[in-house]
């Protein structure tokens, strides 16, 4: 799989509050019961990542618990994306 880098900018704000989620996530327990997808070593980096890996599900994988969340939280801002 070929990997590309797409920047954004966001205010340091928003990274500090990325960095306390991924942290937040990295101590979970869930990761202990083995139920964290994407492990214990979250970076706001790999936090974005991950949330672009399951927006793209809605349009390849459409009826995934992924896309069906992420389609959910795009409504919230006012887009409707289902199947087209």
């Amino acid at each position: 799989m070929t990997r590309t880098t797409i920047s954004v900018e966001v205010s340091q704000e928003v990274v500090e509050a990325l960095t306390q989620l991924a942290a937040r996530c990295n101590s979970c327990g869930a990761i202990g019961d083995g139920f964290a997808t994407h492990g214990a070593a979250f970076t706001p980096a790999s936090l974005l990542a991950m949330v672009a890996e399951d927006a793209s599900k809605i349009i390849t994988d459409p009826q995934s618990w992924q896309s069906a969340n992420l389609r959910h939280v795009l409504a919230s801002h006012g887009y409707r994306v289902g199947e087209q």
